[in-house]
Parts: C-alpha cells; structure tokens; sequence
C-alpha cells in the first residue's frame, strides 16, 4: 500500500506544480494562441510535399490544445510561414552486385513566425528529418516505398515544429 500512496502523492504533486513534459505545456512566444499557417511554400522540384506537410502541421496543431490554429489571416494573432528548402533522396547502401539497396530521403525547411499587429519576427528556425526505405525492382513498390518515406517525413517535421514552437 505504501509504494501506491507514494505514487499518488507524487503525482498529485506533479499536477498542481505546472511541471510538463517539453514541448506538451510551454506557448508560443511572445504569449499568443492563434496563428494562421501560411501557404506552403515549395522551392523543390518534388511535387506536392507542401500539400503533404500543410496536412501533417494541421493535424499536428488541432492536436496541440496550447495552439489555436485559424484559418483567416485577419483573426490571427500572429502568421507561420513555412518553406520547403531541400529535399532530396540518397542511396545509402548497395547490395552484393553493387546495385543500389536503399535510399535515404532527407527534407528541410524553414519556419517563421510573425506577429501580425507589428510584423515582428518572433521565432525562426530550420527544421531537418530523413527517412530510409528499401529499393525495390517494382517501380510502384519503389514509389509507394518513396511515398511511405514522405509522409512519415512529414509527420515528423510537423511534430518537430510543434514542440519547438512550444519549447520556445
């Protein structure tokens, strides 16, 4: 019964002390909610990763009960550009006949937030991640592979970003 007691107490504690786990219970800077996620902006030649991750960063944020996300300028507090710098794909390993096994795909981008009343930059940061995948000899394997690597590129970039943004 003791080690229940002291567990109970424990968190009892916790709760009433404002302790959080990084990224789950800091805010924005500059004490604001409501932000507006601006239209991606995608300097690759790879098409539709700015679709991809607008729906990663949405999801991610509707999750998130420290950030209200609009989707109106003009009710925003403050406006998240993000930009789409890099994406690349690199073979990372060949297999015995010197063909290539695997592929790493790598994205980066940059993230700023602004506060719409003065136009002051109050937060600016690269945020990078990759994802490996295996080579196939079916091409649509091989993309769906590609695919698979984007879209968990995304949703690693989009909970990056939200625990940044919150970790200030």
């Amino acid at each position: 019964m003791r080690p229940f007691a002291l567990v109970f107490v424990t968190l009892l504690l916790l709760s009433g002390c404002g302790y959080h786990f990084a990224g789950q219970g800091g805010h924005l800077p500059g004490g604001l909610s409501k932000i507006y996620v601006a239209p991606i902006n995608n300097l690759t030649s790879e098409p539709y990763l700015e679709t991809r991750l607008i729906s990663r960063v949405t999801d991610e944020f509707a999750r998130s009960r420290q950030i209200a996300e609009v989707f109106n300028s003009a009710a925003a507090e403050a406006i998240l550009t993000l930009t789409i710098r890099t994406y690349s794909r690199q073979a990372i390993s060949y297999d015995s006949h010197d063909d290539i096994a695997e592929y790493d795909s790598a994205m980066t981008v940059d993230a700023r937030l602004t506060r719409v009343k003065s136009n002051q930059e109050l937060w600016q940061q690269r945020i990078s991640w990759k994802s490996s995948y295996s080579v196939s000899s079916d091409k649509a394997a091989q993309d769906s592979a590609e695919a698979k690597a984007i879209a968990e590129i995304c949703q690693r970039l989009a909970e990056e970003l939200r625990f940044r943004l919150l970790s200030n």
